[in-house]
């Protein structure tokens, strides 16, 4: 797909999602490899939620989801410096990963308002980008990452011992879901496939 066809095809999508909310996001990220690590990671939350619920361990479970949230920040930022993607679609991209640095923030208030201390962000992180050659891998890519992070923070939901958190976790599963969405259409997929988010 040429890159003028994929900047139409996402801003498209990303109209579709504005009105409803004010969330688009084209999420990208820099190495197969890469995603392998953070879907893996991404998939332990509900690992994490399978012990007795306790307020320490909500502050487990957020303390995993912020590290994710940090690699995916520097996950985006390999990705723009890849030059793949431009125009809007680059616009786009960034404003993604400004999505994951408000769920960070998000994550960190909440950490430190149950008392905890919020993971920090590794001072460099290792993606391998030797397989993304063009931009529908990149897009590929954040599609696998996107769908396993909606499916792990929806996942935690029922086992957190914190009612308040619900807003948090689900507001951040709803946008990953939406991130997912977007890619799909913008690859050409079926941006709904499932009638519910699993």
């Amino acid at each position: 797909m040429k890159e003028k066809d994929l900047t139409n095809k996402i801003v498209e999508a990303g109209e579709l999602i504005r009105g409803r909310r004010e969330v688009i996001k084209l999420g990208f990220a820099a190495g197969i490899t890469g995603a392998a690590a953070l879907i893996g990671d991404v998939f332990s939350l509900p690992a994490l939620a399978q012990g007795k619920a306790s307020k320490a361990g909500d502050i487990k479970i957020m303390n995993t989801a912020l590290a994710l949230e940090h690699q995916a920040i520097a996950a985006y930022a390999v990705g723009a410096d890849s030059k793949l993607l431009k125009d809007k679609t680059l616009d786009l991209a960034v404003h993604f990963q400004s999505q994951h640095k408000a769920h960070r923030d998000a994550l960190e208030a909440t950490i430190k308002k149950f008392g905890g201390t919020p993971v920090p962000a590794k001072e460099k992180y290792e993606f391998d980008t030797s397989k993304i050659k063009e931009a529908n891998d990149v897009l590929r890519f954040a599609l696998a990452l996107e769908a396993g992070a909606a499916s792990a923070y929806l996942g935690v939901l029922q086992s957190l011992f914190t009612k308040d958190l619900l807003p948090v976790v689900a507001g951040i599963a709803a946008d990953e879901a939406q991130h997912a969405a977007v890619l799909r259409f913008a690859i050409g997929e079926q941006p709904a496939p499932d009638a519910v988010v699993k």
